[in-house]
């Protein structure tokens, strides 16, 4: 069995929050693909990708909850050898996998690194260019062995963290820049 691992690249970008992140140019930026044109992806919801295109925050938050929980169980799917198990299942699935990625995340940036605060259009771009990686089984040839639903999901609930922490002004709202979301 091929052991999966977070993708580590050479450099990072530190953020005025004090959070550090790989930088991603010339992968592209998914967040600013028209959901129209995601939706030409069959493995999309147009409900799922609702989040992208709510103008304040209390909306994109419920959206994006909504979306999270759909693709942990989406995860959950991917990673189980039981195709008949029950959606509950999959949710606790999926959360088990969730878990384990946040474990090696730690590893490389520490544990908390993600709850310092990244623009949230890092995360959004990350999240549906993972989610395509796994949806189309596209393999990073600098990096293989990634798990990309795992990631998918890791930068939505990274995300929402970030959007909650937001609103309830623990955190700057100049995260929010890039987005259509007004803080």
């Amino acid at each position: 069995m091929i052991k999966k691992e977070i993708k580590q690249d050479k450099e990072s970008v530190a953020y005025s929050t004090g959070a550090v992140r790989e930088d991603k140019s010339g992968k592209g930026r998914m967040d600013l693909v028209p959901i129209s044109t995601l939706l030409l992806i069959n493995d999309f919801k147009c409900e799922d990708l609702a989040f992208l295109e709510a103008d304040n925050l209390p909306d994109c938050i419920s959206l994006l909850k909504d979306t999270l929980c759909n693709w942990i169980i989406d995860l959950g799917d991917s990673e189980s050898v039981d195709v008949l198990q029950a959606p509950h299942q999959s949710l606790a699935v999926g959360m088990l996998a969730l878990s384990k990625h946040y474990e090696a995340g730690g590893i490389l940036k520490g544990d908390h690194n993600w709850r310092k605060g990244l623009p949230i259009k890092l995360y959004f771009s990350a999240a549906l260019r993972h989610y395509v990686q796994h949806h189309t089984n596209e393999v990073d040839m600098t990096f293989d062995n990634e798990y990309h639903m795992r990631a998918a999901v890791w930068n939505l609930s990274a995300a929402l963290h970030t959007l909650i922490a937001i609103n309830d002004g623990q955190l700057p709202a100049s995260l929010l820049e890039g987005t259509l979301i007004n803080g």
